[in-house]
């Protein structure tokens, strides 16, 4: 159903038990190094999901206007997880790292400084 809120309790509980499970299987893999370099795309993209759904609304809202298929989706989750990694990449060791976004609601936060 694509109503507003139309999943039942039951529903709700055993999503909340999928995502525990995924957080608990992606701390189980980050232990180990190949696990921990396999992470480093989705923790980068992780760091600036501000930044990637502004993004991706403005894409979805022009060029790609409301694409809705499995190969649109697939095209963005990989464009912007390359773009999220190399951006950290380069903005290593700047205030910008953690997304351009993420760096404007953080001098908002503080009061501009």
């Amino acid at each position: 159903m694509a109503d507003p809120y139309s999943q039942t309790p039951l529903e709700t509980i055993g999503n909340a038990g999928v995502g525990c499970a995924l957080v608990g299987l992606f701390a189980l893999a980050a232990r180990g190094r190949p696990g921990a370099l396999l992470l480093r795309l989705p923790a980068a993209l992780g760091a600036m999901a501000l930044s990637a759904y502004v993004l991706h609304a403005l894409v979805l809202a022009g060029p790609a206007n409301g694409a809705g298929s499995w190969g649109a989706l697939a095209a963005f989750a990989g464009a912007a997880l390359a773009a999220a990694w190399a951006w950290q990449r380069f903005w290593a060791h700047s205030p910008l790292r953690r997304g351009p976004l993420e760096h404007l609601l953080r001098l908002a936060a503080r009061g501009g400084g």
